[in-house]
């Protein structure tokens, strides 16, 4: 499978006239000569397009030669990383239920859930947010 058929889905067109570059035909013999004139042409800018771009890839690539035993420069390799502080294994926010200030029952999937509006101690009324009952109880049962 060529490039063109795995982008276009079809086999690509043929240039080439192969039998019919010989012709009695006025007409026909100018199209395959202008075919032909436009296949070099193309040809010829493919491959001078090539060039440059290899000119250019080429300005930036070094050549390098190393010999056994010479010592090079890998990078900075003197950069420490200071670790984070260890974590206790139990991770909390230290942030409480400070108050119950509303109930609801939430209806979802054949079962009604009861939902909290809970006040949390590190803020007001108007940061309060709704929780599930049962992960409430379950999370600060002591």
């Amino acid at each position: 499978m060529t490039l063109f058929e795995a982008l276009y889905g079809i086999p690509p067109p043929q240039l080439s006239l192969g039998p019919y570059q010989i012709t009695n035909i006025a007409a026909v013999e100018n199209i395959v000569q202008r075919r032909q004139e436009i296949e070099h042409q193309l040809r010829k800018n493919l491959a001078q397009a090539r060039a440059r771009m290899k000119l250019y890839a080429d300005r930036k690539r070094v050549e390098r030669s190393f010999e056994e035993g010479e010592w090079k420069k890998l990078g900075d390799q003197s950069v420490t990383v200071d670790q984070p502080p260890l974590v206790e294994e139990k991770l909390s926010s230290g942030v409480i239920p400070t108050k119950l200030l509303q109930t609801r029952m939430i209806s979802g999937r054949d079962v009604e859930e009861e939902q909290w509006l809970i006040q949390w101690s590190d803020g007001g009324v108007d940061d309060a947010t709704w929780e599930d009952a049962e992960a409430i109880r379950r999370a600060y049962s002591d």
